[in-house]
């Protein structure tokens, strides 16, 4: 986490979600063909408008975290969104046991750049140091296996998968299920340096 700003990392700053300034590129990413294929299991078809203000309207009120990823830029009134991320809050008879689900979007143009690793490590220390976590949890699809290596090297473990719950493309596909305890997250950042 950024030394100065905890809402920035070494390339990239966090905003909260700002309706005039990232409405357009939210429904853009929430219609993104390949976001869609990769990490829908959803029957594939166009998301309406109705949809995107759904997904909007939830992720404003119930996560613990939802956030704008974007470029830093020196001149603080610009910003070029690259992605989103969130931390879903569990609920309030659950919240006791410290745990929320992690999802991350990083626009199509922007992957490859190592942006997703930075990201994961800005949300872990956030889930950690910040809102007092003490396990964050996620999970992808079986047709989206190259998501794998990026969880693994930010210290997610798998802990299991649903076999075979999800038919595509003519076959039948896993949903895998990983995982990080703070205390795992903190013996890598000390390994790291970045304590």
């Amino acid at each position: 986490m950024h030394q100065t700003n905890p809402f920035q990392s070494e390339r990239l700053e966090y905003r909260g979600y700002d309706p005039a300034q990232h409405d357009d590129f939210f429904a853009t990413m929430q219609r993104e063909p390949l976001a869609l294929v990769s990490s829908s299991a959803s029957v594939l078809r166009p998301v309406a408008a109705k949809a995107i203000e759904e997904s909007r309207t939830e992720l404003l009120e119930k996560s613990l975290l939802f956030v704008i990823v974007c470029q830093r830029d020196p001149d603080p009134t610009k910003t070029t969104p690259i992605g989103i991320v969130s931390l879903s809050a569990s609920d309030p008879d659950m919240a006791h046991h410290r745990c929320a689900s992690l999802a991350i979007d990083i626009a199509r143009d922007e992957q490859g750049r190592g942006y997703g690793g930075e990201v994961l490590q800005w949300v872990l220390a956030w889930a950690f140091e910040k809102a007092g976590l003490h396990r964050v949890e996620l999970e992808y699809l079986g047709w989206n296996e190259r998501v794998r290596p990026l969880y693994e090297r930010a210290g997610f473990v798998e802990e299991g998968r649903r076999r075979s719950c999800y038919f595509k493309d003519g076959r039948w596909w896993d949903e895998v299920s990983m995982g990080i305890l703070e205390d795992e997250w903190k013996a890598r950042s000390q390994t790291a340096g970045q304590s």
